[in-house]
Formats: C-alpha cells, sequence, structure tokens
C-alpha cells in the first residue's frame, strides 16, 4: 500500500509541474496575442497617416509637377510614426527609416526630372512595398494566413533560387 501512495504522489507532483508550465507558457501566448492585436492597428494607423510615394510626388489638374514640402512630410512623418516607432519590428523600422531618408532626400532635389530622382522614386516605391510587405507579415503571425504566407514566400524564395542556378 505504501507503494501505491507514493506513485500517487509523485503523479501529483508531475501534474503540478505540468499545471504551472502550461500557465506559463498560456501567459506568453496571451502577451503575444496582445502584442499582435496591438500591433496590427499601429499598422493601420501609420498606412493612414504615412505618405504614399505617388502621394509625395503628383501631377496637379494643369499638368504641373508638384512636390510636397519639407514641412509638409514632417508633419505627415511626425503624425505617423510616432506608435509605429514603438511597436513596429526591427525590419519594418529599418524599411521605414530607408523609405523617409529616400523621400527625404526626392523633396531636397532642386532638379526633379533628372534619371536619378526617377531611379530614387522608384526605389521609393519599393521601399514601401517592401514595408507593406513586413508589416503584414509581423501582424498576420501565428495565424493561419501568417502560416500558409510564411511556407509560400519559402516557396517563392526556392524557387528564385533554381531559376538563377
Amino acid at each position: 500500500m505504501g507503494g501505491l501512495v507514493d506513485k500517487m504522489l509523485l503523479t501529483f507532483g508531475q501534474v503540478s509541474l505540468v499545471a504551472i508550465i502550461s500557465f506559463i507558457i498560456g501567459k506568453i501566448w496571451a502577451s503575444n496575442t496582445e502584442l499582435f492585436a496591438i500591433r496590427q492597428k499601429a499598422y493601420a494607423r501609420f498606412l493612414e497617416k504615412c505618405p504614399h510615394p505617388t502621394e509625395i510626388f503628383m501631377e496637379t489638374p494643369q499638368k504641373q509637377k508638384t512636390l510636397m514640402t519639407d514641412q509638409e512630410f514632417l508633419e505627415k512623418i511626425k503624425h505617423a510614426s510616432a506608435e509605429f516607432s514603438l511597436f513596429a519590428s526591427p525590419k519594418a523600422a529599418n524599411f521605414s527609416g530607408r523609405y523617409f531618408l529616400l523621400v527625404g532626400e526626392l523633396i531636397a532635389t532642386p532638379d526633379k526630372d533628372t534619371q536619378s530622382v526617377s531611379d530614387k522614386r522608384e526605389m521609393a516605391h519599393s521601399y514601401f512595398h517592401e514595408l507593406i510587405m513586413q508589416m503584414r507579415k509581423d501582424s498576420l503571425g501565428l495565424t493561419w494566413f501568417g502560416i500558409q504566407d510564411f511556407f509560400a514566400s519559402r516557396q517563392r524564395t526556392s524557387t528564385k533560387v533554381l531559376e538563377e542556378k
């Protein structure tokens, strides 16, 4: 009879250990879920306020090319990036920094009709697109769509590598 009690106590100890571990994992999972929700909202607000590359350098109805002024651009960045800076992943923050620096260079360039400005505008579009793709990857996380997108991007990457060989 003493052996049976010892086995039950050991089993009770194991169950307690599993309960503690599952509680800790549950807390971590819940905080990650909350962070994903906050990050999604921050990214959505950022995209609403962030100047799009086509918005920065556009044509007016009189077909005159106008460029957003330094002050307008800085105001838009200020309003867009406050919350974004707190919750963005390092990669998303890196792409936004590259995008803002390049757009700042575009605004400061005096001659807007050169090839280098055209190349920089194209690069700004590319950075903006990469920023959106990174934000999408961050905000989808461990959802079904996030996992699906992760494997789809792996598939596209492996296909590109095979094509280059």
